[in-house]
């Protein structure tokens, strides 16, 4: 199963992200870092892999932030997975040093 047969829904719940990934027959067009995040984890959880390649709906929480009494690695020295998709369902940051006019042009 490619990561672009699976059909990403995220929903902002206020502490963090509910995703549900449902895979289709056909190529589903959406943002590209919804593809990312469903082909990163199918990679990290290979429970999640499975899954989706029976072709049963998954449901998914993702933190708006780690846990501080839980540390950000595991105990063998490995980021959490949530820790690696997080990046992908937060909003894109403009920091490019540009003026508003630089960015958008003159009129």
């Amino acid at each position: 199963m490619k990561h672009t047969d699976v059909r990403v829904t995220v929903a902002d719940v206020g502490t963090g992200w509910e995703l549900t990934l449902q895979p289709v027959s056909e190529a589903v067009h959406q943002d590209r870092r919804l593809n990312v995040l469903s082909s990163r984890l199918c990679q990290l959880d290979a429970l999640a892999g499975r899954t989706l390649a029976r072709g049963a709906l998954l449901h998914r929480t993702i933190p708006a932030r780690s846990s501080p009494l839980a540390g950000r690695l595991r105990p063998d020295g490995v980021f959490a997975a949530h820790d690696l998709l997080r990046p992908l369902l937060m909003p894109r940051q403009v920091d490019d040093s540009l003026y508003p006019y630089q960015r958008n042009g003159v009129a």
